[in-house]
């Protein structure tokens, strides 16, 4: 490469020329390890069947750049590619970002052509942004096009390759130095493709809207974007898309009252638009790598759809599903709302006596994410979030979750108790019918420290877990279950712990869907060594003695009874962690499973890692 400087103009504020020449060769013989080039280099140059043999590539350079201090930059780039006798092209890059008197202007283009074997191409595109500074407002326009002509050899016949978009918009925003900010814009965009040999318009879209963000410190803050859309087609041959009218709105509200005692963070988003059916299939992986585990329920040794599970256990995780959207489109009205709200009562009332002291040591924590779409034409309906219900036969997707917690003394090392109400719903269109699965429960934990050593804990959950799919009528079901699990720990150093635990439980499945009752009863026994700066070892034991009234191999008797089988069960595990160095960990890992007429099943797994 070779460089020049040249200086000219007022000798205060002077404008500086550099010019660079430069050239590049990549030979026949090279093979890279890894990408040199810029992801977008073969879009760049248009690069399409090239010869899957090596050919040398030669790239010569000649660059200008023209800049001026308080005015801005003006760069010109002349590039050439060559791949021997295959492919030859010619590229002109300008870029420019000026700033004066209160105007901003930035632009990037290119104009390429080029020559090959099977097509000629001109690939002409930019980007550009122009804005004012007027009074305490900014006026804008900014746009971007493309416009790619590929021509096939030898008829030089226009490929269905080709095509061109030309997307501007307008806009007024107050100035950034603003506390309170406000943008309303109008964009439209073109879209053209390849009809009769010609490159002719199908589609306009138009789009106007409005944002605002208030903020008054970090006690509350509003956030607000609108934005409608309207499609036209006007070439339906070129386009099967119909013309629509889609909405998109987002609110987000943050607030800090109370000395931080209550925050509450508030997000909403609405909108209309398509949605597609999916099909689905489940693809194998390496075993633990993947999340459903296949039964084949019905021994033909055939992998069907009703046949996967997620998987208990990591051994049998070897199958991931796969999505698939199908061209079934259907208009739908969609909605998400997040709402987290934290409320604890101020530091300063621990210090207090009486019933501020008391209320100091309740605090609680709610969280609901929604995310919905329904076929609903009521307005009122589509676009109010709580009103979404999983029996809703307008409602074709839901992913639903709500918890809400009550802690009395949280952080307290002696004694505290936690209650906690919890709803998980999803639903999926599929291109076989409507799938929905629910898991509502409640839970409650209790710890107690008696003295320094032992810790002793209650957990009790009940709750319903329920599916539905329009497809596979035997993946069908409602269970109710309870559950106690009490445990004990004794800790009589940092380094050693010990736990013992027992759990008990009942399932009961409606009798609409089959009436199947299983119990549960496992006692455990958890052993955990520490050495500080060293490793840990880790070691556990399970007995589980499941009782089954039903069909087994199932789905409901896989779910009932947690991947295993009605009988005596054990499951036991090693785990090792160990540190070699500051930035080296060692971990061994064994697990096992014995159940009822099936194999013993061994696991084992080493893993080094390594932190930078």
């Amino acid at each position: 490469a070779a460089e020049h400087t040249a200086k000219f103009g007022k000798d205060s504020l002077p404008w500086t020329l550099v010019s660079t020449a430069s050239y590049e060769q990549v030979d026949k013989y090279f093979t890279p390890q890894e990408r040199f080039r810029s992801v977008e280099f073969d879009r760049d140059w248009n690069l399409q069947k090239l010869s899957v043999t090596q050919q040398s590539e030669y790239l010569p350079r000649l660059n200008f750049n023209l800049s001026q201090t308080g005015t801005g930059t003006v760069n010109y780039l002349f590039t050439s590619f060559i791949r021997e006798n295959e492919f030859s092209a010619n590229q002109h890059s300008l870029n420019a970002d000026l700033n004066k008197w209160k105007t901003r202007i930035n632009f990037s283009g290119s104009l390429t052509q080029s020559k090959g074997t099977t097509s000629n191409a001109f690939f002409y595109r930019h980007r550009g942004l122009a804005t004012h500074d007027l009074w305490k407002l900014q006026f804008g326009y900014k746009d971007e096009y493309e416009r790619n002509l590929l021509r096939g050899l030898p008829a030089d016949t226009l490929l269905n390759t080709s095509y061109a978009f030309y997307d501007r918009q307008v806009f007024v925003q107050n100035l950034d130095t603003a506390k309170q900010k406000f943008n309303v814009f109008y964009r439209v965009r073109t879209d053209d493709g390849i009809r009769s040999n010609n490159l002719l318009n199908y589609a306009r879209a138009e789009n106007f809207g409005f944002s605002v963000d208030l903020a008054k410190g970090e006690k509350f803050s509003f956030r607000t974007i609108t934005t409608v859309r309207n499609l036209f087609i006007s070439d339906t041959l070129l386009s099967q898309q119909d013309p629509e009218r889609t909405i998109l709105n987002r609110v987000e509200i943050s607030i800090r009252a109370l000395k931080n005692s209550v925050v509450s963070t508030t997000f909403y988003e609405a909108g209309s638009g398509l949605e597609t059916r999916k099909e689905f299939t489940y693809l194998e992986v390496q075993p633990g790598q993947g999340v459903y585990a296949w039964s084949d329920y019905n021994g033909n040794g055939i992998k069907e759809l009703n046949e996967f599970e997620v998987s208990v256990f990591p051994d049998q995780a070897r199958f991931i599903r796969i999505f698939t959207p199908t061209n079934d489109f259907i208009r739908v009205f969609s909605n998400q709302f997040n709402q987290v709200l934290n409320v604890k009562a101020p530091s300063e009332w621990n210090k207090l006596k009486g019933i501020r002291k008391q209320m100091a040591r309740i605090s609680t924590q709610s969280a609901l994410r929604l995310d919905s779409r329904t076929t609903a034409n009521d307005i009122a309906k589509a676009y109010n979030p709580l009103r979404a219900g999983l029996d809703d036969p307008e409602l074709i997707t839901l992913n639903r979750t709500f918890r809400n917690s009550v802690f009395f003394n949280r952080n307290n090392a002696k004694f505290g108790f936690d209650l906690n109400w919890q709803t998980i719903s999803t639903k999926a269109l599929l291109n076989n019918g409507l799938e929905s699965r629910e898991n509502k429960f409640s839970n409650h934990r209790i710890r107690w420290n008696p003295g320094e050593r032992f810790t002793i804990g209650l957990e009790t959950r009940n709750g319903v877990k329920r599916s539905v799919a329009e497809f596979f009528n035997t993946r069908d079901f409602q269970i109710q279950y309870t559950e106690l699990e009490p445990r004990v720990s004794y800790q009589p150093n940092a380094a050693f712990r010990l736990t013992l635990n027992y759990k008990y439980s009942i399932k009961r499945n409606e009798i609409q869907y089959g009436g199947e009752k299983a119990s549960g009863n496992t006692a455990g026994v958890d052993l955990k060594y520490n050495v500080a700066d060293k490793g840990s070892l880790q070691a556990k034991f399970n007995f589980i003695l499941i009782g089954f009234d039903g069909t087994q191999n199932t789905p409901v008797a896989f779910e009932m009874q947690e991947g295993l089988r009605s009988g005596e069960n054990y499951t036991w595990g090693i785990s090792y962690q160990r540190t070699l160095s500051n930035n080296m960990q060692l971990n061994v890992n064994y697990d096992g499973r014995k159940s009822p007429d099936v194999k013993t099943v061994h696991v084992g797994g080493v893993q080094v890692r390594l932190f930078f």
